[in-house]
């Protein structure tokens, strides 16, 4: 009897390990192409992505084609012109769309729809990239809550009203020039040396909540692009100033 009560213990270990086992590997494999990065179109256009990290990388292109890649190759900052289009795919997007790209350690992206701005959303859900480039596109909406390490945005020339980086507190350079803004929310950015927000609707108000939440850091030059707005002659510029802030008008 306690032998069979023995063996009956075993086989519902070795089961128990067995499912354990099979369930961390559905989880790694839902990690490895969960949705990172989700772009809608709102017209017909060419979409480019360029994109560097490390693995496989889905993208679905919301028209029925699904393509995976393998061996994306790490960004390198140094090597800038050659090391940052590692990886190219562009599809002819004939409606509104909406494209997934599923990858679980994607460093750097890149989205562009040429001469016709067909992108209008993004959003990215990704620990791991560290720049994003959408500039030059109909981007009305970006969603950045979800990307936690992003160091480097650019995406001046859109359409955005309003641009929330509370989130994003490794940033140390941020271009949105030539937008609509009339809100940009800045959180604890230590390491923020160049805000670049020209040409867009932030009032004096707008404009001193930004310097009221910026940087006192003594460790690099620090430059604040704001020129264009509607605020920036009667902003009190004293409030970035005394944290070690440099105005550049242009």
């Amino acid at each position: 009897m306690k032998k069979t009560i023995y063996c009956c213990i075993v086989v519902a270990l070795f089961l128990a390990t067995v499912l354990t086992s099979c369930k961390t590997d559905e989880k790694e494999e839902e990690e490895k192409f969960k949705p990172s990065i989700t772009i809608s179109t709102a017209t017909t256009g060419m979409v480019t992505l360029k994109l560097a990290g490390e693995g496989n990388v889905l993208i679905d292109w919301g028209q029925g084609e699904k393509i995976v890649e393998m061996t994306l190759s790490e960004y390198n900052d140094d090597d800038w012109v050659n090391s940052h289009i590692k990886f190219t795919r562009s599809n002819f997007i004939t409606s509104s769309s909406t494209i997934t790209i599923s990858h679980a350690k994607l460093s750097h992206f890149e989205c562009g729809s040429g001469t016709v701005n067909c992108i209008s959303n993004l959003t990215v859900e990704n620990d791991w990239l560290q720049t994003l480039f959408c500039y030059g596109n109909a981007l009305t909406y970006l969603d950045l809550r979800s990307a936690p390490n992003l160091m480097v945005l650019h995406c001046f020339s859109n359409r955005l009203t309003s641009l929330d980086l509370s989130r994003n507190s490794k940033l140390f350079w941020v271009n949105c020039y030539r937008n609509q803004l009339t809100s940009l929310i800045l959180g604890s950015h230590p390491q923020l040396w160049t805000l670049i927000c020209t040409t867009n609707n932030l009032n004096k108000e707008a404009l001193n909540n930004i310097f009221g939440t910026l940087n006192n850091s003594l460790l690099h030059v620090k430059n604040l692009y704001i020129s264009g707005n509607p605020g920036s002659a009667e902003c009190d510029r004293s409030i970035a100033e005394e944290k070690g802030w440099k105005f550049i008008d242009n």
